[in-house]
């Protein structure tokens, strides 16, 4: 490293297998940071404890700036800073296209079958990520965070429905053949220098190539494009050099044994079948569940609206009767009066009787007329 870069944190989560990190999450940032002779300080953790935000990987600066979680926002952080951070500066706009289109299809492929890979068969999920959170977290808490880490990631690949090994075979032998291709014959994807696309190919599949679990066959895949292989190893004796002095094991290149593909596959199908069938009854009962408590809440909702229209209904005509009905009675009760008042009226005067006689005897009428209706 050439640089005292004291200032910047780079938060990651533990080591393991001798590499930098367990994730390609964890490896891009630190590809990138000593492809540029920048040496941040780095912090592994155990999952977020130590992180400023509780969340990894992240880098602070000057405990002023700190990023977003993931690889992505730390590298947007670097490339601000390309005075003294020499991020990508020299990509052409084509070439830094091509680096994001690469990343997303390396985050959406790669990232799921290495999910498939550690935490669906029950070898590398039982032998090998268990007892690694277990050194992790300690006893009995690693065993718990390891089953639930499981557990999400079947669930996961059940619905998207990438749980065939087949089917995982043969994407990732076409993510590791498109990348072969890309490749070629040269030391780094775009020429003779590395770029933040040679950290996130290197951070996705060094873990495929030197990850020490049961079940090998993602290696044994990797191993058929020797390429990528030499990619990988260039990467660490160049610029992890440190790691390899800790872990010599890591400069050697693991052998091809293509015996292995053919074993493993057969050796997980069963294991996988059983699984696969268990998560799909489990899932075919839980939606059976979900569509019983739906159908049953909509009949309760239909039985209530039903219940307040009948409600509705009944209330009003009968305080409506009632209504009518007084309203009718007192209705002939003034009409008959006014016309007993007219014809009086019309009477008396034709009788000779004064007016305030014959109103008089209109209203004695009328009252008389009203206590003789009630």
């Amino acid at each position: 490293m050439t640089q005292n870069d004291s200032e910047f944190v780079l938060y990651v989560n533990g080591k393991a297998w001798g590499l930098p990190g367990f994730t390609p999450q964890d490896i891009i940032p630190q590809a990138v940071c000593r492809f540029n002779g920048f040496a941040p300080q780095v912090r592994t953790g155990v999952d977020t404890e130590g992180s400023p935000t509780g969340q990894l990987p992240l880098l602070e600066f000057s405990q002023d700036t700190i990023t977003p979680v993931g690889y992505p926002n730390i590298l947007s952080l670097l490339r601000k800073h390309e005075k003294t951070i020499d991020v990508d500066s020299w990509l052409t706009q084509q070439q830094l296209i091509e680096t994001d289109v690469f990343e997303s299809f390396l985050d959406n492929e790669l990232n799921l079958l290495l999910l498939y890979y550690f935490w669906y068969g029950k070898d590398n999920y039982q032998k090998a990520m268990t007892p690694l959170f277990g050194k992790f977290y300690g006893f009995p808490n690693g065993y718990l965070k390891a089953w639930i880490k499981h557990s999400q990631v079947v669930s996961v690949l059940s619905h998207l429905k990438l749980t065939n090994q087949q089917i995982v075979k043969e994407k990732v032998r076409k993510c590791f053949k498109l990348l072969s291709e890309r490749l070629g014959t040269q030391s780094y994807f775009h020429g003779t220098k590395p770029s933040s696309l040679d950290a996130i190919v290197f951070g996705h599949i060094v873990i495929h190539l030197h990850s020490s679990v049961p079940n090998k066959l993602f290696q044994q895949i990797l191993l058929k494009y020797p390429n990528l292989v030499q990619f990988c190893q260039n990467i660490l004796k160049t610029y992890f050099a440190d790691i390899i002095l800790a872990s010599p094991s890591l400069g050697n290149t693991p052998e091809f044994d293509a015996t292995m593909i053919e074993l493993s596959s057969e050796g997980i199908d069963e294991q996988e079948q059983e699984q696969l069938e268990e998560e799909e009854e489990k899932i075919q009962q839980e939606e059976v569940q979900e569509q019983q408590q739906q159908q049953s809440k909509r009949r309760i909702e239909d039985d209530d609206e039903e219940d307040e229209e009948q409600e509705r209904k009944s209330k009003p005509i009968g305080d409506d009767d009632s209504f009518s009905s007084d309203d009718e009675g007192e209705s002939k009760v003034i009409k008959k009066s006014k016309n007993i008042s007219q014809k009086s009226l019309s009477s008396d005067e034709e009788n000779g009787v004064s007016g305030d006689e014959a109103e008089n005897k209109t209203i004695s009428r009328k009252q008389s007329i009203i206590d003789d209706d009630d």
